[in-house]
């Protein structure tokens, strides 16, 4: 019970104090964020040196 005392609680300062965030903002930022880190995975592990194969 004391969990959804604390989220309504949270909500509500939230909603006083205008700190709302909207769902969707933060899903995107999050996708860019992870895109972000995807693309710059990408080149560091085609620089990497592979082991050659017989």
């Amino acid at each position: 019970m004391s969990k959804d005392l604390n989220k309504t609680a949270k909500s509500i300062v939230e909603k006083a104090t205008g700190n709302d965030p909207d769902i969707s903002t933060l899903k995107s930022a999050a996708a860019m964020l992870g895109r972000l880190g995807g693309l710059k995975g990408g080149v560091a592990r085609a620089r990497r040196p592979r082991p050659k194969k017989d």
